[in-house]
């Protein structure tokens, strides 16, 4: 039986580093970010973002997201 570390790093080794996409997405957030405030705090970037799960992708997306954030934020 495989031990909870083993199966965690074979999780974490599944989800991308980033994708073209995010990529392109994360290039265009970071220069909104700029022509708002180019320090912009962790507190007003999690509103926005989580603004934006809410009203533009749907409640059915929230575990997904909630999942992807967790574990990337853990493999720092």
């Amino acid at each position: 039986m495989k031990q909870l570390h083993q199966t965690a790093e074979e999780i974490l080794s599944e989800i991308a580093i980033s994708t073209p996409k995010s990529e392109k997405a994360k290039t265009f957030m970071l220069k909104a970010i700029d022509k708002v405030d180019d320090s912009l705090s962790i507190k007003d970037f999690a509103l926005a973002v989580t603004s934006i799960v809410i009203n533009e992708y749907g409640s059915h997306l929230y575990d997904d997201f909630k999942s992807i954030v967790r574990v990337k934020l853990k493999s720092k």
